[in-house]
């Protein structure tokens, strides 16, 4: 018995369907504000397992430099929000949206959001000691955001294998001619048919 696969959407296809529910680069961000995040954050794993565009996907569907652009917005907005002295400067910002892009770029945009919420929110032991940093932005994202969003993944996968599994467990196995016609066989030409009634 085959089993049917169930292919993925192609580049193309995943790019017209972001450009058909947000046809330009402007209307995207209308969408996803750095305002928008902190509603986000309070439900995570929905950030992790939607169906938001990759920073990837951004560039591909927008034009290179708008994932950079996208993530340099956010950045701002969340060094002007958080109580620390000495902000990045527009280099130092720049060069931590490259950077993020850069080593995460298939991180979903939701997904930026909701880690850029909860380093707000102090969720993560950074000691800022007055000072902002790509650095320290870098070291949170790759530290304490993504071993929780890795093992967040990680369960649900495990959950819905679990899931799958007890579904097929519960379905009623086939019959030996059950199994030959799903194969396109008559069982009366079986070979242990030809034996059994000679």
């Amino acid at each position: 018995m085959q089993k049917q696969q169930t292919s993925l959407p192609s580049t193309q296809e995943q790019i017209k369907e972001l450009r058909d529910r947000f046809p330009n680069f402007q209307s995207f961000c209308a969408k996803f504000t750095p305002q928008n995040a902190a509603t986000g954050a309070q439900h995570p794993t929905k950030c992790i397992t939607c169906g938001s565009p990759t920073l990837t996907y951004l560039n591909l569907a927008y034009g290179d430099g708008n994932a950079i652009a996208w993530l340099i917005w956010h950045l701002t907005f969340f060094q002007e929000n958080i109580n620390v002295p000495h902000k990045m400067s527009t280099m130092q910002l720049e060069t931590c949206a490259q950077t993020i892009y850069d080593h995460f770029h298939h991180l979903k945009t939701t997904e930026v959001m909701l880690f850029l919420a909860r380093l707000l929110g102090g969720m993560y032991p950074i000691d800022w000691c007055g000072y902002i940093t790509p650095t320290k932005i870098m070291t949170a994202l790759r530290e304490h955001f993504m071993p929780w969003r890795n093992d967040l993944l990680y369960k649900l996968d495990k959950q819905e294998k679990d899931r799958k599994a007890k579904e097929d467990a519960a379905k009623p196995t086939c019959t030996w001619e059950e199994f030959l016609a799903e194969r396109g066989e008559d069982y009366r030409d079986s070979p242990l048919e030809r034996l059994i009634n000679g």
